[in-house]
């Protein structure tokens, strides 16, 4: 059971990292339609822009930490279902 609480918070963090990494960072430095907007926002916002990839890299490496994890929880149930799904979450 602690396996299975462990992957729900894995879950739960690649919610908060992501709303904030695509979210929040995304939506304040683009500016639809304007590129040149846009650039200005990333040279005046680097700081921003840093922990906003360092969300994405993060949420790379929980996904990948989490697909194993589901991996091992689910394989006593049906082996082909698991390593399908390990798959296409891995091509996510």
């Amino acid at each position: 059971m602690n396996f299975a609480r462990t992957a729900g918070s894995l879950y739960f963090l690649i919610a908060i990292i992501g709303g904030f990494s695509i979210m929040y960072v995304g939506e304040s430095l683009m500016v639809k339609g304007d590129a040149a907007a846009t650039f200005q926002n990333l040279k005046d916002n680097k700081t921003l822009f840093q922990f906003g990839f360092t969300g994405d890299v993060l949420i790379i490496l929980i996904e990948t930490v989490l697909t194993v994890m589901l991996m091992r929880l689910f394989t006593t149930y049906n082996k082909t279902a698991v390593k399908v799904a390990g798959f296409r979450r891995i091509a996510m």
